[in-house]
């Protein structure tokens, strides 16, 4: 999941109690979350930590074997 404040003119902050609530199932469940920004006009500002650090999670990726090229 990646959460994360709008941003550009006008851009609306994420409320700090939504964040955690999205993270807490993300947890429980053992799946990646990413969280980007607080977002608003002041994105730079607010920053991107998350309960101080930063949560950069990615999902694994599965590479599917990928047959020879052909040189012409």
């Amino acid at each position: 999941m990646i959460v994360g404040g709008e941003s550009g003119p006008g851009a609306r902050p994420l409320k700090r109690s939504g964040s955690k609530h999205s993270q807490d199932p993300m947890r429980k469940s053992f799946l990646p979350f990413f969280f980007k920004q607080w977002g608003g006009v002041r994105k730079k500002v607010a920053g991107r930590k998350l309960n101080g650090r930063l949560t950069d999670e990615l999902p694994e990726i599965e590479r599917q074997a990928q047959p020879p090229r052909k040189e012409n």
